[in-house]
């Protein structure tokens, strides 16, 4: 049986310094928690990491619900237009832009148009930001789900549960439950695990508190309820 890499071939071509990933999962059970929010596909900006309570936290995850919701209903770059502004108000008056960024560059990053228009939220799920001269000309890379061999052992697969929507050629798709990504490629590993592509190509605002949160547009998108072992 085909063994796991103890690193992702990805690693093999990247100098891994010049990678930034965010790992996605649970928070604790105190009251206030840090919050981190980052620019994918827009270089020279750094996180910014701000302290919310729970109840705040709570209140940003339903309206990132909420914006996922109306995102599937915009039909014109003006309805575009007017929830990116919105977004990037609300997430201007928690604190939560990158570092040095104006809510106009905000506001342009998330309502780039790559092909796929991606929004949603994910647990055990990375993010990771690949500077842009890769050799793979990606931003970012979003993974969901798993895959775990020890040795000659037995596969372990594990999905991300995600709640993910996409516009792309003006069909709407949304996926909600236990995810993996499908599109294969040079990807993510550590030590026996090796971590599935969902989407690549990413460009902009990756949010992490309780679930890794994102919006924005991207390349490429692969994703199902299958694993692709």
């Amino acid at each position: 049986m085909k063994k796991v890499l103890v690193i992702g071939v990805v690693l093999l071509f990247l100098n891994l310094a010049a990678i930034e990933t965010v790992h996605c999962s649970a928070a604790t059970s105190d009251s206030v928690h840090e919050v981190t929010v980052e620019a994918c596909g827009l270089p020279g900006y750094k996180a910014t990491t701000v302290r919310l309570t729970s109840e705040k936290i709570q209140s940003l995850d339903a309206m990132f619900v909420n914006w996922s919701s109306q995102f599937l209903q915009v039909r014109t770059t003006a309805e575009r237009n007017r929830l990116c502004g919105e977004i990037t108000s609300t997430l201007h008056s928690l604190g939560l832009l990158p570092r040095g960024m104006t809510e106009r560059q905000v506001e342009r990053l998330i309502s780039s148009r790559l092909p796929y228009q991606v929004t949603g939220h994910a647990k055990n799920s990375y993010i990771v930001k690949f500077p842009l001269f890769t050799p793979f000309s990606l931003v970012g890379i979003i993974t969901f789900g798993s895959m775990t061999q020890i040795a000659d052992g037995p596969v372990d697969y594990s999905p991300s549960t995600a709640l993910v929507y996409v516009i792309h050629n003006g069909v709407n798709t949304s996926y909600e439950g236990n995810l993996y990504g499908t599109l294969g490629g040079p990807s993510l590993g550590f030590w026996c695990t090796q971590y599935y592509n969902g989407i690549r190509g990413f460009c902009g605002l990756k949010i992490s508190d309780y679930y890794c949160h994102f919006i924005g547009s991207a390349r490429q998108v692969g994703i199902s309820y299958h694993h692709p072992g």
